[in-house]
């Protein structure tokens, strides 16, 4: 009995990977990246929005930054407005073929002439692309960090609260 299952699994999955994926991602061959409907996302993305301190709504400060979508579940974010202010962000992404909605995850370093104050923890945020793959808009939910060098610690120091819309660019 465990043979006949276990060919049987065999064959149907063979035969599901040769009828293969409905989404349309980047090709396997030149790529790397397999087509399946969770590489939807995978590319780079033009980020841009609003976000300030959650308890005080009139307070917003611009979201400008580039977000690269790697196959495999990682990212990588670049802030575009004072590059010097803030280190890379790097985390993950999730996609739940349930729902077809994604949710991301990362960090990033804070700096101050140069020395480090401390870091941002955002998300984890859901969001979903648009029909065509092309844009995505969710809400900004994040944590700001702040460093204390006499105590080699963190404290949270506030909520962040915004909006943003990313546009795919490759």
């Amino acid at each position: 009995m465990n043979i006949v299952l276990a060919r049987t699994f065999t064959a149907g999955l063979l035969l599901a990977l040769a009828a293969g994926p409905s989404a349309s991602a980047a090709d396997p061959s030149t790529a790397g990246a397999l087509r399946v409907p969770a590489n939807r996302i995978v590319g780079v993305w033009h980020v841009q929005g609003l976000a300030g301190p959650c308890a005080n709504p009139a307070v917003r400060f611009p979201i400008n930054g580039m977000l690269v979508f790697n196959a495999g579940g990682t990212l990588t974010m670049v802030g575009l407005d004072n590059p010097a202010a803030s280190g890379p962000g790097l985390g993950t992404w999730s996609y739940d073929p349930r729902t077809g909605r994604y949710t991301k995850q990362f960090r990033f370093a804070w700096f101050n002439s140069g020395v480090y104050i401390g870091y941002q923890k955002v998300g984890p945020i859901e969001f979903v692309l648009s029909a065509d793959g092309a844009t995505a808009a969710n809400p900004v939910r994040s944590e700001r960090w702040v460093y204390d060098p006499n105590t080699g610690t963190h404290s949270k120091a506030f909520d962040v609260c915004g909006e943003e819309v990313a546009v795919r660019l490759y």
